[in-house]
């Protein structure tokens, strides 16, 4: 993985990668020997929390250096990571105080970008119906689609009161997708965006491209 993510960095460029929870499999005492493997991209990286971390919160932040709530700021855009799960391992709602703050605080950015490893809206099969916050995702205008871990089957798009839900199959894992793969974001120089998904020994698996976003 490290090096299909090197070679895409150093052939066409990569600001910095997102993985979006699931980092290992209900074995938390491998997040920092995992920490070292990322150690070798030449790029920056974001992790978020799934479902099978199942690392309390005071674990998380001293393997990962800040919260399993985060967020950060490229530039025009802002990126979210919610997590939607505990040491448990529970499927849980993102702390929807908390993000409904850090919408409001994004609010003049040209765009959002959220992460929840766990789909808030019960439109596949390991997602849950969490109204409050789907609502904040599917109602806040200048967010440019959600990204989703946790179905490992999926790496497509699925629409839900008109708001892109993005999945990007498995890297790791042993079910899933017929391939390990990841997904490309692409702001566009006009204010588009393009997306697709990457089977690293296949090229791409599907494409998207959105229209421009609706924020200040």
């Amino acid at each position: 993985m490290t090096n299909w993510l090197n070679e895409e960095a150093r052939s066409k460029g990569l600001d910095f990668v997102v993985f979006n929870g699931d980092l290992v499999h209900d074995q938390p005492n491998l997040l920092p020997q995992l920490r070292e493997r990322y150690g070798r991209l030449t790029i920056p990286y974001f992790v978020n929390r799934g479902n099978h971390d199942k690392a309390s919160p005071e674990f998380w932040k001293e393997t990962w250096g800040y919260p399993e709530n985060h967020s950060f700021e490229r530039g025009d855009y802002a990126f979210i990571l919610a997590s939607t799960s505990n040491e448990k391992g529970e499927y849980v709602s993102p702390d929807t105080g908390w993000l409904r703050s850090q919408l409001e605080s994004f609010k003049t950015k040209k765009g959002i970008f959220p992460f929840l490893h766990i789909a808030q809206v019960k439109f596949t099969r390991h997602a849950i119906a969490r109204p409050e916050a789907a609502a904040l995702l599917e109602q806040t205008p200048n967010i440019v689609a959600v990204f989703h871990g946790h179905d490992h089957d999926i790496d497509n798009v699925i629409y839900s009161n008109g708001r892109a839900h993005f999945f990007d199959g498995h890297m790791g894992g042993n079910w899933g997708a017929n391939y390990r793969g990841y997904r490309i974001v692409e702001v566009l120089e006009e204010g588009g965006i393009l997306t697709y998904q990457c089977n690293p020994q296949a090229f791409f698996v599907n494409s998207n491209r959105l229209g421009r976003v609706s924020g200040t």
